[in-house]
């Protein structure tokens, strides 16, 4: 299986994936757009808002 991200922009990333066989022939593929949004604040049990820090990295 090979996966790549074909082309990428401020809050779009476009894929794309690829299953070979064992003869190295492409079997099925996939192709996905995926838009990036903000994290929105919760609210805890008491109603105040609760914001966790993302723990990605940059």
């Amino acid at each position: 299986m090979k996966a790549d991200t074909v082309r990428r922009t401020a809050t779009m990333a476009f894929c794309d994936a690829k299953l070979y066989n064992d003869q190295g022939e492409i079997c099925c593929m996939a192709t996905g757009t995926f838009q990036y949004i903000k994290r929105l604040p919760s609210r805890g049990a008491s109603g105040e808002r609760v914001i966790n820090e993302d723990q990605r990295s940059s």
